[in-house]
């Protein structure tokens, strides 16, 4: 689950900075990124309810799942209307992976706490790789230029995100003590 949190910084399908760079670039209108990123906000807000439910209701591992592939098809919907030049549609994408995005971060704080007794070296490892994933996109967004080609790059580094939740939930070690969480 640690690299697939880090994963998910290996993006410029994110609410500000590289992307509203990006749509600015393609003369989106400012008030219109203003409403994007207000979206964005609510859409994390509303995961913050909805973690709890889902978690009770599937369980935890689940939960965490359930999120990851909500983003992951955000992002690779915003990859696809991105190359196809349709890009309001794709900030409004952009800002619905947000709810997926916060409810797999909270469903994955709450697994690593309760899961694992070296949380403080797992988080300062999360912390480590998000920033390195950090650093990767904004160099290879220096190095590309091609807003086009770094979406489908994000939806990549999302989709492998999924995945490895997956295989993490798929895993004996994991899967049976977190689904009745």
């Amino acid at each position: 689950l640690v690299l697939a949190y880090g994963l998910l910084y290996f993006t410029v399908v994110t609410p500000g900075g590289l992307f509203n760079m990006y749509m600015r670039e393609e003369g989106l209108d400012v008030r219109l990124l203003g409403y994007f990123g207000s979206l964005a906000q609510v859409c994390g807000v509303l995961a913050t309810f909805a973690v709890p439910v889902a978690a009770r209701r599937l369980g935890m591992y689940p939960c965490a799942l359930f999120f990851s592939l909500f983003q992951a098809a955000c992002v690779a919907g915003v990859a696809l209307l991105a190359a196809r030049g349709e890009l309001p549609l794709a900030m409004c994408l952009c800002a619905m992976s947000r709810f997926g995005l916060w409810g797999f971060d909270l469903s994955h704080r709450t697994l690593v706490q309760v899961q694992s007794d070296a949380r403080l070296g797992l988080f300062l490892l999360e912390a480590s790789l998000a920033e390195t994933f950090s650093i990767a996109i904004f160099t290879a967004s220096a190095i590309s230029k091609s807003f086009r080609f770094l979406c489908q790059v994000s939806a990549v580094a999302t989709c492998s995100s999924s995945a490895l939740v997956l295989l993490s939930a798929l895993l004996p070690s994991g899967s049976s003590s977190s689904r009745s969480m």
